[in-house]
């Protein structure tokens, strides 16, 4: 997927950026592409195109991503410390396991 290639890359450039306005362009570019990849797992599920065990994954693999990028698109400087907390294998995971549960009760009303 290419959005997905597109978060990953602009977070990796803004974090080698040292001027202060630099990483927050690439931050906020990652954002739309994570936004974008949001909507088009929505679309899917839209229209039933994968089954609601895989649109749940997908939804919460894109969790984590969504909540962390407005966090550091604000304060850039500390993107090292929100990245480490927000990339954390525990917080990915619960995070994870949280939207799955709540797109799955959704999902099955």
């Amino acid at each position: 997927m290419r959005s997905s290639q597109f978060i990953a890359l602009n977070i990796a450039v803004g974090n080698r950026k040292r001027s202060p306005a630099a990483p927050r362009r690439f931050f906020e570019t990652a954002r739309g592409w994570a936004m974008k990849s949001a909507d088009k797992v929505g679309a899917l599920a839209t229209v039933s195109a994968f089954p609601l065990d895989e649109i749940a994954t997908g939804k919460a693999l894109l969790f984590p991503v969504v909540m962390m990028l407005p966090k550091v698109t604000e304060h850039p400087e500390g993107a090292g410390k929100e990245m480490a907390v927000f990339g954390s294998q525990d917080t990915i995971e619960n995070g994870q396991q949280e939207q799955a549960q709540r797109q799955t009760s959704r999902l099955q009303v």
